[in-house]
């Protein structure tokens, strides 16, 4: 009994214990204590769960794990922030330059017909060729600027490398790297808030 005990709830004192309790004999203490300790190696050799975490274990809970950090659980595409603009390559440098003057950040992502991102193009970057000629009609694609970028499938703990880097937002992209949206530093902050955790916990 003390060895099927210990062995399947790997609780070799409480089994000692208890086996010693009902018997109350002290002569059995040696082959009680042997055999429970080798229940005890046996099991933790074929199984990892006793009977009591083992459901838990099926149900995803792994309590040696601990509680799942949500950088780590939640991925980049939970998180996406809607692109609103995006310039296709062919747009002139002048239509920018008009697309650029209302956006918030000064820069907007450049894509190609099928969604391809390309890069992206600041103000900065247009108003410089606009100054010699303010209607110019070459492709704002010339200008675009190669930026790094996160995949939907990213946890959020990787995107904060590139947000850590001093990137205000990053794009990202799905497998054939059509732009989705952006991963910002707002999204990131809202989901290691108190409230957003509470709420998430709660759904």
């Amino acid at each position: 009994m003390g060895a099927v005990c210990a062995g399947a709830a790997k609780a070799p004192i409480i089994a000692v214990i208890t086996t010693f309790e009902l018997t109350g004999e002290y002569t059995i203490i040696l082959p009680l204590m042997t055999a429970i300790v080798l229940a005890t190696a046996l099991s933790h050799l074929l199984y990892r769960d006793t009977i009591y975490t083992l459901k838990l274990h099926r149900g995803g809970i792994d309590l040696e794990a601990g509680p799942a950090s949500p950088l780590t659980s939640t991925t980049v595409g939970d998180l996406l922030e809607p692109v609103g603009v995006a310039l296709a390559r062919s747009t002139t440098v002048a239509a920018a330059a008009a697309q650029l003057s209302r956006s918030i950040r000064g820069w907007l992502p450049v894509v190609a017909d099928d969604g391809r991102l390309v890069g992206t193009v600041s103000a900065a970057a247009v108003a410089e060729p606009l100054e010699d000629d303010p209607h110019r009609s070459d492709p704002v694609g010339t200008l675009a600027v190669a930026v790094a970028f996160l995949t939907a499938q990213q946890s959020v703990h990787h995107a904060l490398g590139h947000l850590a880097d001093g990137h205000v937002v990053v794009p990202v992209v799905d497998d054939q790297t059509r732009l989705l949206g952006w991963a910002t530093h707002q999204r990131v902050l809202a989901l290691l808030s108190p409230t957003t955790a509470t709420s998430r916990a709660d759904t």
